[in-house]
């Protein structure tokens, strides 16, 4: 099975993309950060760079990558770390909604 793990880098998907991986499946993990690449591939990972508050950039990804399921592991952000968004989940129902369409 195809499956678009969004936020493959992040602490849920550096678990789940292995498991995933190990049972056969081809991935699409996205990441916001180009450094993690590399990673990504060496963990059997076709990846995806995209900002995942950026409505047209989630759709282009996931047409793109034409899963069959979409996986949201994406965590929201800490209130530490410096965004231009405010932290929480009501930053991320945008995109659980994105993802589902």
């Amino acid at each position: 099975m195809r499956i678009f793990v969004a936020g493959a880098s992040g602490a849920i998907g550096k678990r789940l993309v292995p498991l995933l991986v190990e049972n056969g499946h081809a991935v699409v993990g996205s990441t916001g950060s180009p450094e993690k690449v590399g990673s990504l591939r060496a963990s059997g990972v076709e990846p995806a760079v995209v900002d995942l508050l950026d409505p047209e950039a989630v759709t282009a990804a996931v047409r793109s990558a034409r899963p069959e399921v979409v996986a949201h592991a994406r965590r929201p952000p800490s209130p530490r770390t410096p965004r231009r968004i405010p932290a929480g989940w009501a930053t991320f129902s945008p995109v659980r909604q994105r993802l589902r369409s």
